[in-house]
């Protein structure tokens, strides 16, 4: 069975509102002006990956890649602690059995609430489907 991501979505953390980005098989590359949000970008994939260990979900305080000397709102876009943190990213399955070719998509979810001086997980929700039907290969 083989899995590629295919859109990676994150919401309200940092310097980003909203971003949906649609990705390739293979090798992505994230390029543009300095303070575009690109690090940013690559830290929310941290906490979200994070986010999907059950020891560190379980963590409260939750604070995903926060220095001592930041705040939990720090990590909300323009600082809004009333919206929340969100992290999604859906992936590609493929797998082969008896010579016909299987299509199907796994989407993951987290969301994140501002509670006191922490960031505390909402909830994760993971969803799969199939993608068309059997085809032959």
């Amino acid at each position: 069975m083989y899995f590629y991501p295919e859109t990676l979505l994150i919401e309200n953390f940092k310097s980003i509102r909203r971003l949906e980005l649609k990705l390739r098989p293979g090798v992505n590359l994230l390029v543009g002006p300095n303070a575009s949000g690109k690090t940013n970008i690559l830290e929310a994939i941290y906490s979200f990956h994070k986010a999907l260990f059950p020891r560190e979900l379980l963590k409260i305080p939750y604070s995903p890649h926060l220095p001592m000397y930041w705040r939990a709102s720090d990590l909300f876009y323009m600082g809004d602690t009333s919206k929340h943190l969100g992290f999604g990213l859906s992936l590609r399955r493929q797998r082969i059995c008896r010579g016909k070719l299987y299509t199907g998509r796994v989407n993951l979810y987290a969301k994140f609430l501002h509670k006191g001086d922490s960031v505390e997980p909402r909830y994760v929700e993971i969803t799969a489907n199939a993608i068309g039907s059997w085809s032959g290969r």
